[in-house]
């Protein structure tokens, strides 16, 4: 009665070796990349370093475009924007001196390009998408680290009503950003009902796509920014204030400049992708040192790119005020 067959004793011989080795495994695999969640948000403020002063330029360069705008508009010389400030309502007054004028009355449309409280919609929607993308590193980060657990459920709800407010500007900018950031509101919504390591993991892996469609967009969106910051500059290049040579010379400088950065900022962008491909591989299979040191290695060489390209900036920025 004793007795136990061959292919029984095999069969419980093979348990007692495999056992051991899925409990070490389970843990490893439920495990959030702690490591590879901290190197990609150093690697996020790398990007920010050159991001943020490009943006601010985006910004002054948006209001002045949006501004022209409402004045054409009130000439009648251009239809944008006639639905929401139709020119019958909002006219150009001609002062004695035809080349003066200011437009009757005060189009809420045209507020967020003559205020100076806040950016103006496609630059808002580019530097809030920046924003959900550092917020959401520093989201993990605190979940795989079992930091302020609490308090993370009222960030998390924080970054939800963010992602919704940008969502909301779709019909008025970059409506490419629009959808991503639309796709990443139940994800947090649900990540609000849980906090620990496992729901960074979780986070991470569900996240996946969404974060990598928003550094697209952002990417996609590079050469309207670049338009918007040499739109000034190229029409003046085809004036006769542009006549003399060495003004003419200026702008050229002037718009290769602005094509540098924009052209540093999309690479950075592509290495901040690399950087969370390995996080997101990190999160799929148990961590190991050599997706580590791999981040590590990219991150520093990241930080070091993008260092150098706020420097250049800064000094292109120097000779273009």
């Amino acid at each position: 009665m004793n007795s136990v067959s061959p292919a029984a004793r095999r069969r419980m011989n093979y348990a007692a070796v495999i056992a051991p080795a899925v409990a070490l495994l389970l843990p490893a695999c439920a495990t959030a990349p702690v490591d590879q969640i901290k190197y990609f948000s150093q690697a996020f403020a790398s990007v920010n370093t050159l991001g943020q002063p490009l943006l601010d330029d985006l910004a002054i360069a948006e209001r002045r475009q949006g501004r022209e705008i409402a004045v054409r508009r009130a000439q009648g010389k251009s239809q944008q924007g006639a639905d929401k400030c139709p020119r019958d309502d909002f006219p150009w007054l001609e002062a004695s001196d035809p080349k003066q004028g200011v437009i009757l009355g005060f189009c809420l449309n045209d507020a967020a390009y003559y205020s100076e409280l806040a950016d103006p919609p496609a630059t808002r929607m580019m530097r809030g998408s920046l924003s959900v993308i550092e917020r959401y590193a520093d989201l993990l980060s605190t979940l795989a680290e079992g930091r302020n657990v609490e308090g993370e459920i009222a960030e998390i709800e924080a970054l939800s009503r963010e992602v919704g407010g940008l969502f909301a500007l779709a019909g008025v900018a970059t409506p490419a950003l629009a959808p991503v950031l639309g796709a990443l509101h139940p994800i947090l919504e649900s990540a609000a009902r849980q906090s620990s390591a496992q729901e960074a993991r979780r986070l991470v892996l569900q996240g996946a796509p969404v974060v990598t469609r928003l550094i697209g967009a952002l990417e996609t969106a590079a050469p309207a920014m670049f338009r918007t910051l040499v739109e000034q500059t190229t029409v003046k290049l085809v004036s006769k204030a542009d006549a003399d040579p060495t003004v003419a010379a200026g702008d050229v400088a002037r718009v290769e400049a602005y094509r540098v950065a924009v052209a540093n900022y999309v690479v950075l962008l592509r290495k901040l992708q690399a950087a969370w491909d390995l996080t997101v591989q990190a999160a799929s299979v148990p961590a190991n040192q050599v997706s580590v040191a791999t981040l590590v290695r990219q991150t520093s060489q990241l930080r070091a790119d993008a260092e150098n390209a706020r420097r250049v900036f800064s000094i292109l920025r120097s000779g273009l005020q």
